[in-house]
């Protein structure tokens, strides 16, 4: 047997959720929406102004099989490194993490890696098959 089920779409008007969710959803033009400061995905893009080559390597061993790349940034020189782990984190659609000088990217993108950084004008070289 089957029960049924009295739930009515539409707002409700003594109930706020359904109103913010009505809001948040656009489906009601209210004046009390907020707009949203679209320039916060512009957060910290200063000038990347590093010199030196980069090593990238691929690694599997003691990470229970996930496949990795490393990038080896001590041989390069000048600030901007934290907005370049972000712009290649991004540009390459992975996850990862810069523990000091090392960039930990998930998964194997070392093309995708090498290519941005001979865009940007820094050297690249592969270490490891």
């Amino acid at each position: 047997m089957r029960k049924s089920n009295n739930f009515k779409s539409g707002s409700q008007p003594d109930n706020p959720f359904s109103d913010a969710l009505a809001n948040a959803l656009g489906t009601v033009n209210n004046d009390l929406n907020v707009d949203l400061d679209k320039d916060q995905s512009n957060i910290d893009k200063a000038e990347i102004s590093l010199k030196g080559l980069v090593e990238i390597y691929f690694e599997k061993k003691g990470r229970a099989g996930k496949m990795v790349t490393l990038l080896d940034f001590t041989n390069v020189e000048g600030d901007g490194l934290i907005s370049l782990a972000k712009e290649l984190k991004s540009s390459c659609g992975v996850g990862g993490s810069l523990n000091g000088i090392i960039l930990l990217l998930q998964g194997d993108v070392r093309d995708k890696c090498e290519l941005y950084l001979i865009n940007l004008g820094l050297k690249s070289k592969r270490i490891g098959g």
